[in-house]
């Protein structure tokens, strides 16, 4: 759902209700998890791991690293055949 209905960059759109929303059309409608997000329970872990990727010169998605390789997007990603090359040669 994320992937697929992803707003412009920083346009604002990932809002609570939003997320809800993107949650109830995937089949999660209880109120826990509305919950957990206006709560933003995991709003602490969010911000740690985006300073981790920051420090790191991680600036986009998906990104992907193979024993501290970073997977090349246009050429190892998206194909089958070189994402199974890379793993194995990882």
């Amino acid at each position: 759902f994320l992937y697929r209905n992803q707003p412009a960059e920083n346009s604002g759109k990932w809002t609570n209700a939003y997320l809800i929303a993107g949650g109830v059309a995937v089949g999660i409608s209880s109120a826990e998890f509305g919950a957990c997000i206006n709560d933003s329970i995991y709003g602490g872990w969010v911000q740690s791991i985006a300073a981790d990727g920051g420090q790191k010169k991680i600036n986009s998605t998906p990104s992907i690293f193979v024993n501290g390789k970073e997977l090349d997007r246009n050429t190892q990603i998206y194909d089958a055949a070189a994402f199974a090359a890379a793993i194995e040669q990882g």
